[in-house]
């Protein structure tokens, strides 16, 4: 402020004296305007604006590119810009510009001649500086937010109160000044009925942005509601736009409008826990107030709410404040619950295959759904010729959708031949002799099976090569002490147990991929070909091929037909 007042100085002239002239606040002995030492003033402090203008191109450059270098990971420019950025918290960086924004404009205030006008526009700075922290809090400690807030208000409020003091006001301005909000105010009301009428003649003639809203509890069904919305938004006969609330607004007063206003049907993914997740429940309340259409998904752990549970819902969630909040209270929760229990439903089987995604999604792109139970069906064999194979623990719903979504990826980075589309191994389907990649999910638990340890065991015999990708965060690596924990299943599976432990503990010995299923489509794509890269050039495992392995798949394995093929392990 101080630098950028100082280099405008010269514009700032007083009001005008009795004799018509005005003045320099500065230096009273120049006459603005009038003469040549104050012409040549305004040169020097156009010529000394660089100075401030080059600080300001320099902020808006630095945060332009800083989504680039936090994802490049360049710790020599964060350091550098540190002082600028990292005051704001992540997402809010763009505040740095609105800060020295404001900062600019409160230093040109004096170079306006009026003092109404100075007035009016120092409110209208401090006024919208107040708005973006109050809608938005970009400081990094909350309580800097507040502490900004008060300071704001406060200089506000003073500001306002020094218009009392101002003497010889000039009429003309404050009757313009009034005369044009005046006009604004009028024609702002106009224009707001004309586009609320639009919006809803839009909605009436085009529909609302989104078809389905998908309705899921994160942690159980995030990879799910992810494959769900791919399958849905790719078939040929759908045109409309999908949405999951966990790519929504940390806003809950937007995510609610968009189910109210902009859904015409809420997907509601039914998993154990998903009542007892307040911002779904409030979600489904939502809905139910504004009359949108809603379809259950139900999951086989998921129990329809008795009266029981509706009657004492605050019992079993006791902190409802988030709601409450925001007008959902425990009456209208209670109610979206039983509403909930009388609509439509897709009941899905016990187990989880591709041909049941497919019809589930085929079924929720149709025009009126009613209440079925997808039948038990499972994926088709798939082609004896297919090179790139992908396994999950079955007995995991999320490591089944995560491998039918790296398949979908997968299958957009290799080439269009069927033999190099990734097949997704059923629970009893054996690896092909074709078998060029294995990919295996490794989820919480997935080497506790059976179907998941054999697998492993021939990929090993064949001497495949493998690259760690993870999908789940709670996945632990095998340690020595997974023989003692799986004693019987290892026991039924090898007479090496030893052997079976190194073949794990090679599986990791190079860096994993992380791959979030239910992360954005955008993060998948990227995970997708770093995998597809790792795949081309991962390490082989070596000296395996008298791996003792018990049980189904041992004799049909010819380790011939596949040796130096490749596995990668996800």
């Amino acid at each position: 402020i101080s630098i950028t007042s100082t280099v405008f100085s010269p514009l700032q002239c007083s009001a005008r004296h009795p004799n018509g002239l005005s003045t320099l606040r500065d230096f009273p002995s120049v006459v603005c305007w009038e003469e040549g030492e104050h012409v040549s003033m305004v040169v020097v402090a156009f010529i000394a604006s660089i100075i401030p203008i080059t600080c300001l191109g320099i902020a808006i450059w630095v945060v332009h590119i800083l989504p680039q270098k936090l994802c490049m990971g360049d710790t020599d420019f964060l350091t550098s810009w540190a002082f600028l950025v990292f005051r704001f918290r992540g997402g809010a960086y763009w505040y740095a510009l609105c800060f020295l924004g404001r900062s600019t404009a409160i230093s040109l205030v004096p170079a306006i001649p009026e003092v109404l006008l100075q007035i009016v526009a120092m409110l209208l700075v401090l006024i919208g500086s107040l708005c973006i922290i109050n809608s938005f809090r970009p400081w990094r400690v909350n309580k800097a937010n507040i502490i900004d807030a008060i300071i704001l208000s406060g200089t506000i409020v003073v500001v306002s109160l020094s218009g009392l003091f101002i003497e010889d006001v000039d009429k003309n301005v404050v009757a313009g000044f009034c005369c044009a909000m005046l006009i604004l105010v009028t024609a702002f009301i106009p224009v707001a009925i004309a586009y609320g009428l639009y919006q809803r003649i839009m909605h009436a003639k085009v529909g609302k942005p989104y078809s389905h809203f998908i309705c899921h509890h994160k942690a159980a069904t995030g990879s799910f509601a992810r494959l769900l919305k791919m399958l849905c938004s790719g078939r040929p006969d759908f045109k409309g736009k999908i949405f999951i609330d966990s790519d929504g607004p940390s806003d809950l007063d937007k995510l609610y409008d968009m189910v109210g206003n902009q859904t015409d049907m809420l997907v509601v993914l039914c998993s154990g826990a998903l009542l007892t997740r307040p911002v779904c429940v409030g979600e489904i309340a939502t809905a139910k107030e504004r009359n949108v259409n809603v379809v259950k998904v139900i999951f086989p752990d998921f129990s329809e709410p008795d009266t029981g549970f509706i009657e004492q819902y605050a019992t079993f969630v006791p902190d409802l404040t988030i709601l409450a909040q925001r007008g959902v209270g425990l009456i209208s929760i209670q109610g979206a619950l039983q509403y909930l229990s009388d609509r439509p439903k897709l009941q899905l089987p016990a187990r989880l295959s591709m041909v049941v995604m497919q019809e589930l999604s085929a079924k929720l792109t149709q025009g009126s759904i009613a209440t079925t139970a997808l039948a038990l069906m499972e994926d088709a064999p798939g082609a004896s010729s297919a090179q790139n194979l992908i396994l999950p623990d079955h007995s995991n719903w999320e490591a089944v959708t995560a491998a039918h979504i790296l398949a979908h990826l997968l299958s957009k980075s290799t080439s269009q031949a069927a033999t190099k589309a990734p097949l997704v191994l059923g629970p009893d389907m054996d690896l092909p002799e074709s078998a060029a990649t294995l990919i295996v999910v490794c989820t919480s638990g997935a080497f506790s099976q059976s179907h998941m340890l054999r697998t492993v065991m021939l990929a090993a015999r064949s001497g495949m090569s493998h690259v760690a990708v993870i999908t789940d965060e709670g996945f632990r690596f095998p340690t020595d002490n997974f023989l003692n924990d799986n004693q019987a299943l290892v026991a039924s599976l090898t007479g090496t147990p030893e052997q079976l432990l190194l073949i794990l503990k090679r599986i990791f010995e190079q860096s994993a991929v992380s791959f979030n299923a239910s992360g954005s489509e955008e993060s998948l794509v990227k995970k997708a070909s770093e995998v597809a890269e790792r795949m081309s050039k991962g390490p082989q495992f070596l000296d395996w091929e008298n791996v003792d392995i018990k049980g189904p798949g041992e004799k049909d394995l010819k380790v011939s037909s596949i040796g130096g093929k490749h596995m990668v392990l996800v």
